[in-house]
């Protein structure tokens, strides 16, 4: 047995000690679910019918709230969830008139959604297929490399440096522990996708697993749209294209005085797009940098594998494992076969990178050609 599988199966048992409730809506039963005290499991929808009483497919067990922030594009504020859906390990969002449950699996991810005004569940539909997968990724080491990137971008990471530990004062510093955000701008050609389920389908399994390779960090992911000279840049061109965003990004840090502090303040920036963001390309990233660009175009993984790109993790130090009784790539693989699933995991070699890198301060790229002063841009 895996670790994997061991951990969901002491999981499973702890659960199934926990105290049931009922109430007469969804979202009011998880409510009271969590108010009365965790864990807590709860019985959703119709549990008569076809189905029989107290069907297994109804069950949602709420284990343990998670120390991560949400916010969507409105200002609501989320709260995310761990425990289990239908027998399975899930991750809850809660927001306001709004609750998906994220699943998933050998068959990709599921997302179970309920709203207030609607008395049963919805189920989102996966990402659009963008036709042939995206270009086999050489190794990272063969990725562009631009001279001068990196002096650049460390100055300017510098010179937010120097502001005044007030500037950050709504994070407390010397009372919550060190802090990475994730600030996800949406490109306004997304109009039109619920910013709720992108959060469930991209997001919130991923932030939940960082949780967990990153234990003693709180984690922040704000959702902005409607900001012009970035959520209307145009796109289609790798190189051109992500440096624009890259100086939108720190233009934005620099304007909203994000004052970044090694060990202590993190933060990333991603721009979500309709399309693909490049010919064949569903996502770019400066190798250990601080930005990145995504297409709703691509798989469920695609964020976590763009931001693991900007905590230094490598295609090198990616796998096929063998999950779910069928082979599976983790995070950072670098090519999407339809054949294989998705592991929705990193593996151990690219977590040790990402803790390195905080450890470091997120002290500027970190290329696989260690005599290499340039940024190097990855897919």
């Amino acid at each position: 047995m895996t670790s994997t599988s061991l951990a969901a199966c002491c999981l499973l048992a702890l659960l199934a000690t926990a105290p049931t409730v009922r109430a007469s809506n969804a979202l009011d039963r998880f409510d009271a679910a969590v108010a009365d005290g965790l864990p807590r499991t709860i019985v959703l929808g119709d549990t008569h019918g076809a189905r029989g009483r107290d069907a297994p497919g109804d069950v949602l067990t709420i284990a343990a709230a998670l120390d991560v922030d949400v916010r969507f594009t409105d200002g609501v504020p989320a709260r995310l969830y761990t425990g289990t859906w239908r027998g399975e390990p899930a991750v809850m969002t809660r927001s306001d008139h709004h609750m998906d449950i994220t699943v998933t699996g050998r068959d990709g991810v599921t997302i179970t959604g309920f709203t207030d005004d609607s008395s049963g569940s919805h189920q989102v539909a996966p990402p659009a297929n963008p036709g042939p997968a995206q270009a086999p990724r050489a190794s990272d080491a063969a990725s562009r490399r631009h001279a001068g990137a990196r002096p650049a971008m460390l100055a300017a990471r510098s010179a937010r440096a120097s502001g005044t530990t007030n500037d950050l004062s709504y994070l407390a510093p010397a009372v919550v522990p060190p802090t990475v955000t994730f600030w996800i701008f949406l490109h306004d050609d997304t109009k039109g996708t619920s910013r709720q389920h992108i959060n469930a389908g991209y997001v919130a399994w991923w932030i939940a697993d960082m949780k967990r390779i990153l234990p003693s960090y709180r984690l922040r992911v704000f959702y902005i749209d409607n900001r012009p000279g970035m959520t209307d840049l145009s796109y289609g061109n790798k190189e051109t294209d992500m440096w624009r965003w890259t100086l939108a990004a720190d233009a934005y840090a620099a304007q909203a005085k994000l004052v970044y502090q090694p060990g202590k303040s993190e933060y990333k920036f991603m721009l979500i797009t309709k399309d693909l963001v490049a010919p064949s390309t569903v996502g770019l990233a400066w190798l250990g940098g601080d930005q990145a660009m995504v297409s709703l175009k691509g798989s469920y993984n695609t964020v976590a594998h763009e931001f693991g790109h900007t905590f230094g993790g490598v295609h090198e130090d990616s796998a096929v494992w063998w999950s779910y009784v069928w082979p599976c790539e983790t995070n950072l693989y670098p090519t999407d076969y339809a054949l294989l699933s998705n592991c929705y995991r990193y593996t151990a070699a690219n977590e040790a990178r990402i803790r390195t890198y905080l450890t470091r301060g997120g002290d500027g790229p970190q290329p696989l050609d260690p005599a290499s002063s340039a940024m190097t841009l990855v897919d």
